[in-house]
């Protein structure tokens, strides 16, 4: 009968200290409240309240549920007031976005003791919110523009040099002619100051070789003066009956052919009569176009990405889906002072995303469900050569149908103007 008693007396104990937590533990669930719109891969802190500063010893665990399934825990043995939380993570998975999610706050052992925190939404961040994570937003592999711009140059300066070697070639098959003729005569003709009999070249660039056959330049080396430039020629041979020279590389900043003349000085300061006219023509410089202010299409609601130092664009369908529309990547341009279209470069790529521990990762993949629909190229390159350009639109669409409609798909493009022109000049 005593050991009933004490039974009886240790059940009631028991009992006293159990409604004595329940009454500390009395608490609501401040954070997130009803109505809220979380992202995921943000950082919120889920809080809750307490009656009673004694209950924050108790350890509590922390529940996502979607309507009244849980989804998953999200932490466990929780001390304190509240926890931060990455949204969408549980132990085991990630939440998709929905609109009736709520967090359960629990006591560790005694489940009963719970409360709920009101309905939330969770939804996919736009690319711009969301990367918070080590990894950076994706960078198209695109054509370098600078690096374009020396390869284009370089092909222009190896058509120049195959000209000028071709024209040296044909100078030295005249001076060697004309020393045979010379070598072959009795009487060698004399001139008491000097005169232009030829000039090898009538068109000519800067750089060009050029020779002059004529009379009494003297066998010391005297000056050829390049009208109305203030230029000289760049002598290399000087003898009595012929001169061989270079037109100076540096004459730059005309848009149009020149009439020059050429005037040979001999050393004691004798001057012949002006050359024939010739015609100077500029030499081709690559400029690339910059691209500024597109009209980018948000038909998915999102905000378009453009990086101007890369000439990309970035869209996102945000996860939820297929989006299409145009943009206007330049406006309609005359270019003046005889520069041309010379080379367009479009690059296209697209990766999905995905939120794994934590991390926002980015990965190639091919393009073949999302993408641009029109490569502008194809028409563009029907322009090389004009000066002036149409309106550029990007007809492009993105979007994951072969996929989660949780996955974003981003689509970026690239698009690089090149423009040839007299070297020196601008082109508007």
């Amino acid at each position: 009968m005593k050991e009933i008693r004490i039974l009886i007396l240790c059940l009631i104990a028991l009992l006293m200290t159990m409604s004595t937590v329940h009454a500390q533990v009395s608490f609501i669930v401040s954070s997130p409240k009803a109505g809220d719109t979380w992202k995921i891969g943000e950082t919120k802190n889920i809080e809750w309240s307490y009656s009673s500063p004694q209950a924050v010893s108790q350890n509590w665990k922390l529940e996502l549920m979607k309507g009244s399934t849980v989804v998953g825990t999200i932490a466990n043995n929780v001390s304190g007031s509240s926890k931060s939380w990455v949204v969408g993570q549980y132990a085991g998975g990630n939440a998709t976005p929905g609109a009736d999610y709520k967090i359960r706050v629990s006591h560790v052992t005694q489940t009963q003791i719970n409360q709920n925190s009101g309905v939330f939404s969770i939804i996919f961040s736009p690319i711009a919110q969301k990367v918070k994570a080590p990894t950076q937003p994706p960078i198209l592999q695109k054509t370098d523009p600078k690096q374009k711009v020396r390869e284009l140059q370089a092909a222009e300066d190896r058509k120049r040099t195959n000209r000028q070697l071709a024209l040296k070639s044909e100078v030295n098959k005249l001076v060697q002619k004309d020393l045979e003729i010379t070598k072959a005569k009795k009487k060698v003709e004399i001139c008491t100051s000097p005169k232009i009999f030829f000039v090898s070249s009538q068109e000519v660039y800067p750089g060009d070789p050029v020779y002059i056959r004529g009379c009494g330049f003297g066998i010391s080396k005297g000056m050829v003066s390049i009208s109305p430039l203030n230029k000289q020629l760049e002598i290399e041979t000087w003898v009595d009956g012929g001169i061989v020279g270079k037109i100076p590389l540096n004459i730059t900043g005309f848009a149009d052919p020149k009439a020059i003349t050429l005037k040979v000085f001999t050393i004691q300061g004798n001057a012949s009569a002006p050359s024939e006219n010739l015609t100077l023509k500029p030499n081709p410089e690559i400029k690339t176009l910059s691209i500024t202010n597109p009209v980018l299409s948000t038909a998915c609601g999102e905000s378009p990405q453009y990086i101007g130092t890369l000439y990309q664009v970035i869209h996102s369908n945000q996860g939820n889906q297929t989006c299409q529309g145009i943009d206007t990547v330049f406006q309609t341009l005359q270019l003046k002072n005889n520069w041309v279209f010379n080379h367009f470069s479009f690059d296209v790529g697209c990766t999905k995303v995905e939120i794994l521990s934590s991390v926002i990762h980015y990965t190639k993949t091919d393009c073949n469900f999302f993408g641009s629909r029109a490569n502008p190229v194809q028409n563009l390159n029907l322009l090389v050569g004009k000066s002036t350009i149409p309106n550029i639109q990007i007809d492009w669409c993105v979007g994951p149908p072969h996929r989660p409609k949780y996955f974003e798909s981003i689509l970026m493009y690239g698009l690089d103007i090149f423009i040839a022109g007299p070297a020196g000049t601008n082109y508007q």
